[in-house]
């Protein structure tokens, strides 16, 4: 009985703020422009034109590692009633550990009835957006941990199913995008790595969805919460980014939604969801005209590569020209800085052999930062082989990701980070 009070005061409360959009997006007639507005610091989208058929997936991931999923922001009300208003399909996906299609509706009628006037078509987008709306509101996970990209797989697989006089195809995520399970599972310490590498990754397994023709707005991305530890700016710009590069790979385009989450219902039992442990700051690209080291700098293989199982370089004049500015900075600008190198290997296994290695080789990135000018006692180098704070587990030993995963990370060596890590290797 609590459950159908809450759900009809919930439906109670959509009716009224519907009924205030109604009045303010102009739908006045079914020739009305849809113009595009700001709303509570929410940049929206512009609408398609107003004869084009539209269909849109609504990835919903209301799970244990979310804040509340907020339904009523304008992004999702305005674009379920435009696609409603037009005769357009509305499709709701579950996005847990197995995804699956919740939903699916079709909301054309006979060509004879769409004739109707204005105001009887505002009514029954109207009453149609409240249903659904009622309904996402009860859509939550029932299946342990969150994959992401599966979700994403199965909405353009519907929409790429649907007729193709469907000339406006829209997918809307609400949820963390911190996937748990699959191959974006962000608990194998993905966000070290750069987006490009992570998309070519995907790439080569034929695993990126098909988004030609489709617009993805993401909504809450980031918004994690307890027993989840809160992401910080940098890594929600990089889950940002990763997801941008992945659907602009595939011909799609993409637009993060800054809308707030809502208090999640704690009375809800969810399935249970692992909690990652992000590195306090992943590794940068290395760019000689604006590092200052006061992030985490990856030297991957690209970088400074080495002869396979040895610390000499496989091309000493590409490393002495990436080590070269970094001792311009120190010996300059960076005077005052004393840096940790620390070494790392491919692979998720290394024993006393790989530790030997990825210190030989941080110690040989010190001695060349020695070469060129920089005092000694401002380098401390010292090798973690695959157990560094930002390895990527899984990455094998070939490919794009075992490249990010043979590096020499600098860091400044008074950070809290580098005394953790010094701290470690010491225990």
């Amino acid at each position: 009985m609590e459950k159908l009070i809450a759900v009809f005061i919930c439906t109670l409360m959509l009716i009224g703020i519907l009924s205030g959009l109604t009045g303010c997006t102009g739908h006045d007639s079914p020739g009305d422009g849809d113009g595009g507005q700001t709303s509570g610091g929410t940049t929206q989208t512009t609408s398609p034109a107003d004869d084009e058929t539209r269909a849109v997936v609504i990835v919903l991931g209301a799970t244990a590692n979310s804040k509340g999923l907020n339904i009523s922001s304008p992004l999702v009300q305005e674009t379920v009633y435009d696609t409603i208003y037009h005769y357009g399909t509305v499709a709701l996906i579950n996005a847990d550990g197995n995804p699956d299609v919740v939903f699916s509706q079709s909301y054309d009628v006979d060509k004879r009835f769409k004739g109707a006037s204005p105001a009887l078509r505002r009514q029954d987008a109207l009453e149609h957006t409240t249903k659904l709306l009622a309904v996402m509101n009860t859509v939550r996970a029932d299946d342990p941990e969150v994959d992401y990209l599966e979700s994403l797989r199965l909405a353009a697989r519907y929409l790429d199913g649907l007729k193709d006089d469907y000339a406006n195809k829209q997918i809307i995520v609400v949820g963390t995008g911190v996937g748990t399970t699959g191959l974006l599972d962000l608990r194998n310490n993905i966000l070290s790595a750069q987006p490009e590498t992570v998309v070519q990754m995907l790439a080569d397994r034929e695993a990126i969805p098909d988004f030609q023709g489709v617009h993805v707005s993401w909504q809450q991305l980031g918004d994690v919460s307890a027993p989840q530890s809160p992401l910080t700016q940098r890594q929600i710009n990089r889950l940002t980014d990763l997801y941008e590069a992945m659907i602009t790979a595939s011909n799609g385009t993409f637009t993060p939604d800054s809308i707030i989450a809502i208090p999640a219902n704690r009375d809800v039992e969810y399935p249970a969801v692992s909690t990652v442990d992000f590195p306090e700051e992943a590794p940068i690209v290395f760019d000689p005209e604006k590092t200052r080291f006061d992030a985490p700098v990856s030297l991957s293989e690209d970088l400074i590569g080495f002869v396979p199982d040895s610390s000499q370089y496989l091309y000493p004049d590409k490393a002495m020209e990436t080590l070269r500015p970094i001792a311009q900075y120190m010996l300059g600008e960076g005077s005052g800085a004393n840096l940790l190198l620390v070494g790392s290997i491919a692979g998720d296994t290394d024993g006393p052999k790989g530790i030997q290695l990825s210190q030989a080789r941080a110690d040989a990135v010190a001695r060349t930062l020695t070469e060129l000018g920089v005092a000694s006692d401002r380098l401390t180098a010292c090798g973690m082989g695959c157990h560094d704070p930002w390895h990527i587990s899984g990455a094998g030993v070939e490919g794009e990701l075992a490249k990010e995963n043979r590096k020499v990370v600098l860091l400044d060596a008074n950070s809290p980070q580098a005394k953790s890590i010094l701290q470690e290797i010491s225990a």
